[in-house]
């Protein structure tokens, strides 16, 4: 009987898992797995920022050619533009800005939602964590507050669902997507307080410990 060497992707990937233990505990060692949760995140509030100002509006921008993607055709799309104000410990405060393009066609992919249905979705989701973020005020180093609109756009993403009757749930990705300018702005503000570019805010004096 002849058999086969080849095997998918699937079975590849469970073999490689199933070896790591036997691997690590040869090699007198065992494989650290990082799970950043908010309960592990050092405060940074003396280092941080606190929001105290958001907002976001809203343009059409439309394509030279319809698009073709997925599950339909769209002849234009939305730009979201997030703008807010972070203020540090000391009093001095900074503006920030972000965008993204709400694509749903991609984000939202739905034979059972319409277009306008899934863009007005996200359209309130954007709006959401504008008036979340006004009002509650979070302090803290970009990355605790991203994580913390992560866990609440889950929260959004359900709440929208049913308050627009959507035939199916609007998915955490569309979430993300229209949460993502403000964490863009948030980290856009700090860099300004620091006076330095957002790339070098992630080192061991301003950061959380992510370990």
């Amino acid at each position: 009987m002849h058999m086969s060497n080849k095997c998918n992707r699937g079975e590849f990937l469970k073999a490689v898992g199933a070896a790591v233990p036997a691997v690590s505990a040869a090699l007198g060692c065992r494989p650290r797995i990082l799970q950043p949760s908010q309960s592990r995140l050092k405060s940074t509030a003396a280092r941080g920022g606190r929001i105290v100002e958001a907002a976001v509006g809203f343009d059409k921008i439309p394509f030279r050619v319809p698009l073709r993607f997925g599950t339909g055709v769209s002849s234009s799309t939305t730009l979201a533009t997030a703008r807010l104000w972070l203020e540090a410990s000391n009093g001095k405060r900074a503006q920030g800005l972000g965008q993204i393009l709400l694509g749903g066609l991609w984000a939202f992919p739905s034979k059972v939602v319409e277009g306008t249905l899934r863009e007005k979705a996200m359209r309130m989701l954007a709006e959401r964590t504008a008036a979340w973020l006004a009002k509650e005020k979070p302090t803290g180093h970009p990355l605790e507050i991203g994580w913390t609109l992560k866990s609440q756009a889950k929260t959004w993403c359900r709440e929208i669902s049913q308050e627009l009757a959507l035939g199916e749930q609007m998915p955490l990705l569309a979430g993300l997507v229209c949460v993502s300018p403000f964490d863009a702005a948030i980290h856009d503000a700090y860099g300004k307080l620091h006076n330095r570019s957002s790339y070098d805010c992630y080192g061991s004096d301003l950061a959380p410990d992510l370990g």
